[in-house]
């Protein structure tokens, strides 16, 4: 296999790893309490990535900024 080529599938199986692995947090953060306020947006973006094999930057950032909320609180 060429190069280019080879550069391309290694860059496609690291795509798709990264929408399952955020298809697989926003699964955990539905089936946590913890997440309830927000609920909505997790299974938003989680019908995104089932829909299209994808996830965008702000989808990730915002699964991202989602578990921090939960993780920082003080209570």
């Amino acid at each position: 296999m060429n190069k280019r080529l080879q550069e391309a599938v290694d860059e496609h199986q690291a795509e798709e790893e990264e929408w399952r692995t955020i298809l697989d947090q926003c699964d955990k953060m539905l089936f946590d309490d913890d997440y309830d306020f927000a609920s909505d947006t997790i299974q938003g973006i989680r019908d995104h990535i089932v829909e299209n094999k994808s996830v965008t930057p702000g989808q990730r950032k915002a699964i991202v900024n989602i578990r921090r909320s939960v993780e920082n609180r003080d209570w």
